[in-house]
């Protein structure tokens, strides 16, 4: 097994950083110290030593031959008040608007998935994995989750600029793009206190880059955004306060995929009739997510012996790929 997902450890740090240059992700700072700080609070989220709505999971895909980490994804916390402002698409008779809204009902999403350009081909699909292992973390502890599980876009960008930001939020805060982005990544608070709370925007009056990025993602999110509409999730009526990306939104516990994912014990032997399985377990070192070759038996799977999965512990299993 070449190919592994745990949770992030302060040792991945340079490499998690290193991730942020391919693409620039507002859940995930390429800043060090606010880097340090989201680690922390993971490893107290996957010790379960924060309460669930504080919670904040980075996971991190490693090549075990090179002992790199090569991708990460997270679970991010409720969006409660203070921290969740948004657009939400109003219709009417005289056209669609975009109105300023206050998530109150918290919601946990899932979001910040980068993969090292250079494996975004392997056979492995290798981004198919680092995205769904949070699933298989969230059936896993189902009693720690929002029902709704939501999915935050990035809409498209042109040389490091979004037409959508120069048209609405740029008028609130003299910024670019990518310094709005840092900005919201320093400090979220002070960044939506910029904003009227009776914003409205009309849509027919922005040109059309601007409502283009409330209809497509980004070339490199594409994958991501198709994947998620295959496997049960779909459109909201909210976009993204800086960049007006797509929110996404499912009831994870009816997500075919993850209906059916089955609880089955580790056996090691050899087995005959081997496919592809999807497999997590929580261990003592913590959550593992892997791809390997195994057979369903009974309510056992069998499989050759490996370091990572505990024998005669239950684990989640998936055909791959799903």
């Amino acid at each position: 097994m070449r190919y592994f997902i745990r949770s992030a450890e302060f040792k991945d740090i340079p490499e998690i950083l290193a991730l942020t240059q391919y693409f620039p992700l507002c859940s995930l700072p390429s800043n060090k110290s606010k880097l340090e700080e989201k680690i922390q609070t993971s490893q107290e989220s996957f010790n379960k030593t924060l309460k669930p709505f504080l919670r904040n999971y980075i996971f991190v895909l490693e090549d075990s031959k090179k002992k790199k980490v090569i991708g990460s994804s997270q679970i991010l916390s409720y969006f409660g008040p203070n921290r969740s402002l948004c657009y939400f698409l109003e219709k009417k008779r005289a056209g669609s608007y975009l109105k300023i809204k206050q998530i109150i009902k918290g919601r946990h999403q899932i979001g910040g998935l980068i993969l090292n350009p250079r494996y975004r081909k392997s056979k492995e699909v290798l981004g198919l994995q680092i995205g769904m292992a949070r699933f298989l973390y969230i059936k896993t502890f189902p009693t720690d989750f929002s029902k709704t599980i939501e999915v935050s876009l990035t809409a498209p960008i042109q040389k490091t600029n979004n037409p959508f930001w120069q048209e609405t939020g740029a008028k609130f805060l003299n910024k670019s793009y990518l310094s709005a982005l840092k900005a919201f990544q320093k400090n979220r608070k002070e960044f939506l206190r910029a904003f009227p709370k009776n914003l409205k925007i009309e849509i027919k009056k922005l040109s059309p880059q601007a409502q283009l990025c409330l209809s497509a993602v980004h070339s490199q999110t594409l994958p991501a955004y198709k994947g998620l509409l295959k496997r049960g999730f779909h459109k909201s009526r909210y976009y993204h306060l800086l960049d007006g990306g797509i929110y996404l939104t499912a009831d994870w516990s009816k997500l075919p995929f993850l209906k059916s994912a089955q609880n089955l014990k580790i056996q090691y032997q050899n087995s005959i009739n081997q496919e592809d399985h999807f497999i997590a377990q929580q261990t003592k070192k913590g959550f593992i997510c892997v791809k390997a070759k195994a057979q369903k038996k009974g309510r056992n799977l069998i499989l050759k012996k490996n370091s990572l999965l505990k024998e005669g512990k239950q684990a989640l299993s998936l055909k791959f790929p799903f």
